[in-house]
């Protein structure tokens, strides 16, 4: 701090540093610098709605903290405060002080800063900001394309890693979970589910399951799932079981399917994406390994698988075209992001209907997503069989081919279309079109691509 005082640097004028040591060995380290005034606020607050000035005002004091060689690690806009006159750098313990920046510095500098502000400034305000800071800097005037596409690229690295932090939050005390053990029983759970809830709602599960009442909508030897009331809200527990010991031998090996859906329907949300909310899972281990897994989400009130939608919702020409586009956009936007769902058949996916021709897609069976994983070609194929073969025959192959149309368009991942669509084809007619209907399961052949 007070280097960069002596540089003519804003910052909080520095007052002093007391220390305390112990035998020798540091305990506790305070810095002491001038209050900043109470009505100042961060970066992120007032460049919001600002006008094009202090974005100026601010991209000329970025371009100073460059120029007078501090390099700060954590460089994000709430780590600058704008106190009405100037914008002040704080966290300096964040700070390395330099001879001089290199231009990856700067440009990691420049992606920190955008990516803080992603979510509110646009196109404009970036090329306004670029142009105030770089003026005559001929490290970028020279090679301004290729800086821009290295600051966007590392962007989409900051993006990535918030997601990944801010998805493994699910599984440690925070300020929105919370973590127990009681003996060979584990779990994780939102801070506003209790533990007392929380074992009522499994006990009802169980007795659901035992009574074998209207609650209970699955029951097979690997999966029991009920859906209820409770507490003025609908839940839904899903129990995973391991009959066989093989099964709960190699579980000590791999993360269990419950685990799984817990970390995914957390990570969906941190990725921007409407999926049923988890509140909680619970595991109790056996002699073998895992016994037993709850997983307890917040049911959707509304909303159809989408098989049954399609079965039953009567489009105009213009509301079909609205939904296919929607579609296509969701879909893509989940495989950019790196989300692959392993069985992305219609009924997976929830259709719920909003007003004005709009539409939201929530993702079911959440243990078979993957997180964070690259989407090639392959994997594009086996969602699009998926999704062909479980749709009704209905859905003209005009209609089927509008939507791989929008798809392709949004995510160019597909080489060579005209082979990809033979190659689905010839997929889809093998396996066939099975789907639910309000009446119940329905197989039917493939509809003809002339």
């Amino acid at each position: 701090a007070r280097e960069a005082e002596r540089r003519g640097l804003p910052v909080p004028k520095p007052l002093g540093w007391i220390e305390r040591r112990r035998f020798g060995l540091l305990q506790e380290s305070i810095y002491l610098s001038e209050a900043v005034r109470s009505e100042a606020v961060s970066a992120e607050e007032v460049l919001k709605e600002a006008p094009l000035g202090v974005i100026q005002r601010f991209a000329q004091t970025v371009r100073a903290i460059h120029d007078g060689g501090i390099y700060h690690l954590d460089l994000h806009g709430g780590n600058l405060l704008w106190d009405g006159e100037r914008f002040l750098l704080i966290d300096l313990h964040r700070a390395r002080i330099l001879k001089g920046l290199s231009q990856e510095q700067k440009l990691r500098n420049m992606a920190q800063i955008f990516h803080s502000f992603r979510s509110f400034w646009g196109e404009r305000e970036w090329s306004f900001f670029l142009r105030s800071y770089l003026g005559d800097d001929p490290i970028f005037t020279e090679e301004r394309e290729k800086a821009l596409e290295r600051v966007s690229l590392l962007m989409d690295r900051l993006q990535k890693r918030q997601w990944a932090s801010r998805t493994k939050r699910c599984l440690k005390e925070s300020t929105e979970f919370t973590v127990f053990r009681v003996g060979e029983i584990r779990g994780y759970h939102r801070r506003e589910l209790s533990t007392e809830v929380l074992e009522s709602l499994i006990e009802r599960h169980q007795q659901f399951v035992k009574a074998r009442t209207r609650e209970l909508v699955k029951d097979t030897a690997e999966v029991s799932v009920t859906l209820f009331e409770d507490r003025g809200r609908r839940v839904a527990i899903k129990a995973f079981r391991e009959p066989h010991a093989l099964d709960r031998f190699k579980n000590r090996f791999r993360t269990h399917k419950g685990l799984r859906a817990w970390v995914a329907g957390n990570g969906l949300k941190v990725r921007g994406f409407p999926c049923p909310k988890a509140l909680a899972y619970v595991e109790k281990k056996g002699c073998l390994g895992l016994g037993e897994a709850f997983l307890i989400m917040e049911a959707p009130d509304r909303g159809l698988e989408m098989d049954r939608y399609l079965c039953v919702k009567v489009f105009d020409r213009h509301e079909r075209r609205g939904f296919i586009q929607a579609f296509a956009r969701w879909l893509s936007d989940l495989h950019l992001k790196g989300v692959y769902h392993r069985d992305m058949k219609a009924c997976n996916l929830l259709v719920e209907e909003e007003e004005r021709g709009r539409w939201r897609f929530l993702p079911l069976d959440l243990e078979d997503i993957d997180l964070d994983t690259r989407i090639d070609e392959a994997k594009v194929f086996r969602n699009f069989l998926q999704l062909n073969t479980s749709v009704p025959g209905s859905v003209t192959w005009k209609n089927r081919l509008r939507f791989f149309g929008q798809y392709s368009r949004m995510n160019p991942v597909i080489r060579d279309r005209k082979a990809f669509l033979r190659r689905l084809d010839e997929a889809s007619r093998r396996r066939g079109i099975v789907y639910v209907s309000p009446k119940g399961v329905v197989e039917e052949r493939f509809p003809s691509s002339h």
